[in-house]
């Protein structure tokens, strides 16, 4: 039997529900927690984000990396460091796996710190003046994930039956602010230039993600493949007006390896097609320290801020 991830009705629980009935809340979060211990991945449909606000994201994406290679460098992440957290970042910059050669893709991301710490050392660059709405759907969008990424967390909490299910959303409650440090990033992979495409070389290496949850818009194309816990590649074929759901590592450790981080890549095209994707990225709060919930300290305390900064040294 093939193997597939699940999809998710999350309409007991959409953002725009303001009370649910408790039969079918509780069918939610046991779903939720079978697909987050066995896969690690899901698709949620009826989720509540408004679905012009994604397609508005994905067209003032597309215009955005459409310019030309020169205009879009004048948007790159000015950083001391390797890498920036807000900002244009160019083809082969990331190297998601060390086994492969740099990745095959562009990203823009944007955080709401780098408006307002100089610690960031970036500055808030935008195409206002030729793409005015890139900036404003990428600010409405990251406003919609954190409603819906609060949800999620609180539906987790609820399948691990924690004292509080609040208490992973109560250490996030610094996202939209300076004090966090997730991320929402618009990819572009390019058409593939068969010829030069090294090697060992796809658009986006194997690897696990680093903080809370993500959530994951996709267009049509495909090529995202998600490793199971058997080892088992599985297609994360786009499905219509879904959101993938997934977590990262931090979630995994945090939860004692109840819940699992697994690790996915973005692979090569049969033809010369381009692909976007949209991803919020969602981390604990910077000032956070993050220790396993069942109290059996099975990894050590770890500032949610350093864990995030070494991840992405890494990376880069």
């Amino acid at each position: 039997m093939a193997k597939s991830i699940a999809i998710i009705d999350f309409d007991c629980f959409r953002l725009d529900v303001e009370a649910t009935d408790e039969k079918k809340f509780e069918k939610l979060v046991d779903e939720v927690h079978d697909a987050l211990t066995k896969v690690g991945f899901m698709y949620l449909v009826n989720h509540g984000i408004p679905l012009d606000k994604i397609r508005d994201t994905f067209a003032a994406s597309k215009k955005f990396f459409e310019q030309s290679e020169d205009t879009k460098m004048n948007y790159i992440g000015q950083s001391d460091d390797k890498f920036s957290i807000h900002g244009f970042e160019e083809t082969e910059k990331e190297q998601c796996c060390p086994e492969r050669e740099r990745d095959l893709k562009q990203c823009f991301n944007y955080t709401v710190k780098a408006a307002t710490d100089d610690v960031c050392a970036t500055p808030y660059m935008w195409p206002d003046k030729t793409i005015p709405e890139f900036r404003q759907s990428m600010e409405e969008l990251y406003r919609w994930c954190t409603k819906l990424n609060h949800k999620i967390l609180d539906v987790i909490g609820h399948g691990l039956k924690l004292p509080d299910p609040h208490y992973f959303k109560n250490l996030h409650k610094g996202l939209g602010t300076k004090e966090n440090c997730t991320i929402l990033r618009s990819l572009y992979y390019p058409p593939p230039v068969f010829e030069k495409v090294k090697d060992n070389q796809i658009r986006c290496g194997e690897h696990t993600d680093y903080g809370g949850i993500t959530l994951l818009f996709q267009d049509k194309q495909g090529g995202l493949e998600v490793q199971d816990v058997e080892g088992d590649w599985i297609q994360a074929k786009p499905v219509e007006d879904a959101v993938i759901v997934n977590l990262g590592d931090l979630m995994q450790m945090w939860t004692a390896d109840q819940l699992i981080a697994s690790v996915h890549r973005v692979v090569m095209p049969k033809t010369s097609e381009p692909r976007q994707s949209i991803v919020f990225f969602g981390h604990p709060d910077d000032d956070e320290v993050i220790e396993c919930v069942d109290g059996s300290n099975k990894y050590p305390p770890i500032n949610s801020l350093e864990y995030l900064e070494k991840r992405l040294y890494d990376t880069y």
